[in-house]
């Protein structure tokens, strides 16, 4: 199932290189793209999430708008 695959390498992606630096996260997406080449042309498989209601690979860059969040500024840091 497509669904599964593409949660599968968002997983090993993010656990395998959510502690490696750049270059190893550039060589893991070389890896996985030579056994998978389900993923966008543009970018890495980093710049991409699982989009559940499409079922497809979607740049962060559309979640994630251009409008700076920021925290009120009563809320503690710690919480």
């Amino acid at each position: 199932n497509k669904f599964v695959e593409m949660w599968f390498i968002y997983c090993i992606a993010w656990s395998l290189g959510g502690g490696a630096d750049e270059v190893g996260r550039k060589k893991l997406d070389q890896y996985i793209r030579e056994i998978d080449a389900q993923l966008p042309g543009k970018g890495t498989m980093y710049d991409f999430y699982v989009d559940v209601q499409k079922v497809q690979w979607t740049a962060w860059e559309e979640k994630v708008t251009s409008k700076q969040w920021r925290a009120p500024a009563d809320t503690p840091f710690f919480k």
